[in-house]
């Protein structure tokens, strides 16, 4: 079992762009092991701190969101070990890149120049100091995050043929021949898979929605909003007001795109329902509604806590459609788009299976763990 500890230093916050503040402790975690850290091995040239992994857990929001909703030592113990996993995997990535003998200069000139764009965004220097302060974090810990940022991203597109090696070459062809994307296109026409046969332009029959979402926050809680997000519908449904006008006007919490979301299935729309509502009506709202039908207002869910209530139009309903032809550049372009990132997807499973073998990894056991986490074979 892996501890958790409140940070003694920055290391890593691989998804987003600014390290994360200190993850707080649970209730179950005790004073003494809140604060307390240790090393628990070393990866590459990099020792491995206990208390990196909240870094990592703060940011990921997937992971946020499992650690909030965590109920027990066993769900908190699954959200350590993807910590842990993407932690080992960076430090690795991160000496492979300083391994392919880059030019330090030519790091140091990305870095500064990576660094100057924060400043930038932050809003100016005296803005960027009082942000940073506030993390608990110095000007050289951030460059030192950006910097092995490069490093990652750098072996990583060098792998894929994205970006020159250190010789200035690619070294992988990315070329996909004519053959093979005549020859996949045949295969998705015939596959069982949505996914594949939506890249040669076969759908099922697809539903466009939009959506009305009215803020707790915003007008006074849950409880509050409920009536406004009613009478809106009632205008829609009785009086004839058009669904877009309720999208664009002073109730609406977000207006962006005026509401439309893209064409699904009806499988699709069950997910989201699920995701957005804990419930399944909007699925059955989108296979079996017809257009210009309306939902009832529906709670809306963030992070598990109940944030307002959504209306849902049904705009069109597309009719399942056949393969396109192969001359269509649009499904060529898209073919070979997938394929690429087949290739990609081997490219960086051999990479990092030679990284790692070629890698100091101790204690013995985290390489074991990686090995399983990853599926790959010893």
């Amino acid at each position: 079992m892996i501890p958790f500890a409140l940070p003694l230093c920055v290391l890593f916050a691989p998804t987003q762009d600014d390290p994360p503040p200190p993850l707080p402790p649970t209730p179950e975690v005790s004073l003494a092991e809140a604060l307390s850290d240790w090393i628990m091995g070393v990866a590459g040239n990099e020792a491995v701190l206990r208390s990196d992994l909240e870094f990592v857990i703060m940011g990921d929001r997937d992971l946020q969101e499992r650690w909030a909703k965590a109920r027990d030592a066993r769900e908190r113990m699954s959200v350590y070990n993807d910590a842990l996993e993407t932690h080992l995997e960076d430090l690795l990535k991160i000496q492979a890149g300083k391994d392919l003998g880059f030019d330090p200069e030519l790091v140091e000139l990305f870095t500064e120049g990576s660094f100057e764009r924060d400043i930038e965004r932050m809003g100016g220097y005296l803005e960027a100091r009082d942000t940073l302060r506030n993390m608990q974090i110095t000007p050289e810990i951030r460059r030192e995050y950006l910097r092995d940022g490069i490093l990652r991203q750098s072996w990583e597109d060098a792998i894929r043929g994205r970006f020159p090696g250190p010789t200035g070459r690619r070294a992988v062809d990315r070329y996909i021949r004519p053959g093979w994307l005549a020859s996949s296109y045949r295969t998705f026409t015939q596959s069982p898979l949505d996914y594949e046969r939506a890249l040669v332009g076969m759908y099922a029959e697809r539903v466009r929605l939009q959506h009305l979402i009215i803020d707790a926050k915003t007008w006074g809680g849950q409880e509050e909003a409920l009536p406004i997000a009613t009478e809106l519908r009632r205008r829609c449904v009785e009086e004839g007001e058009p669904f877009l006008n309720l999208v664009r006007g002073q109730y609406s919490a977000d207006p962006r795109d005026d509401g439309m979301w893209r064409p699904r299935e009806g499988a699709a729309w069950e997910r989201v329902g699920r995701e957005l509502h804990r419930s399944e009506v909007l699925g059955q709202f989108a296979n079996a509604g017809q257009p210009g039908d309306v939902t009832e207002p529906l709670p809306l869910f963030r992070n598990g806590e109940p944030a307002g209530w959504s209306v849902w139009h049904l705009v069109e309903r597309q009719p399942a459609s056949q393969a396109a032809a192969f001359t269509d550049k649009g499904v060529q372009d898209g073919l070979r788009r997938h394929l690429e990132a087949s290739l990609d997807e081997v490219r960086m499973e051999r990479a990092f299976r030679r990284v790692l073998e070629a890698s100091y990894v101790h204690p013995e056991n985290l390489r074991t763990f990686l090995e399983a986490r990853k599926k790959l074979p010893r």
